[in-house]
């Protein structure tokens, strides 16, 4: 029990929500199954207990990837910075921090609340979409790229708005994981 919590609360979780990650769920799967059927023979828990820090090991090595992902965060947040302080106008940015650390108001504090408006709200929801065809917004930062990772921007903008983004804005710049969308120029 002490082992799993402590995986658990180790975990880096999904993206940038926190949520439980998949290896994470898993090994919690595994281990209750495993040390539920186990209790009654007395080799069992110690096959359960290796069990348990092979599944660890191997999910440990998985999030490595995650974690070399965040070390270029620190080398592209004050580029983002800069480039918002250079673009001028309003930033739609996925990492509210740039524009709060670029001393300019964010557009959105959370970039889910922008599918619920686009749901629940249809003026607003026309008002923003023709900001983004007028090419308004002088710029959107994306945590993943929404060319690849669509299914990641219909849940967290809703597909209508990522089709508006992609056609009237086109990637200018990546740092790590960041990709920077600007107005077309026609």
């Amino acid at each position: 029990s002490l082992l799993i919590t402590a995986y658990l609360f180790s975990s880096p979780g999904i993206g940038v929500n926190q949520l439980v990650d998949p290896a994470t769920a898993s090994l919690l799967l595994i281990s209750s199954i495993v040390l539920g059927h186990t209790s009654r023979n007395i080799l069992s828990p110690i096959f359960a207990y290796a069990v348990l820090i092979l599944i660890s090991v191997t999910f440990t090595l998985t999030d490595l990837k995650f974690i070399l992902t965040e070390s270029t965060k620190p080398v592209c947040r004050p580029k983002m910075v800069n480039l918002i302080k250079q673009k001028g106008g309003d930033v739609i940015s996925e990492d509210t921090s740039f524009t709060i650390l670029a001393g300019k108001p964010s557009y959105i504090l959370d970039p889910f609340l922008i599918r619920l408006v686009i749901q629940k709200d249809e003026v607003r929801k026309e008002n923003l979409f023709k900001m983004i065809e007028q090419k308004s917004f002088s710029a959107f930062i994306f945590i993943q790229d929404p060319k690849v990772n669509n299914w990641w921007y219909s849940i967290v903008y809703g597909p209508e708005m990522v089709s508006k983004v992609l056609t009237s804005y086109q990637e200018e710049e990546r740092c790590g994981d960041f990709i920077v969308y600007t107005p077309k120029i026609e």
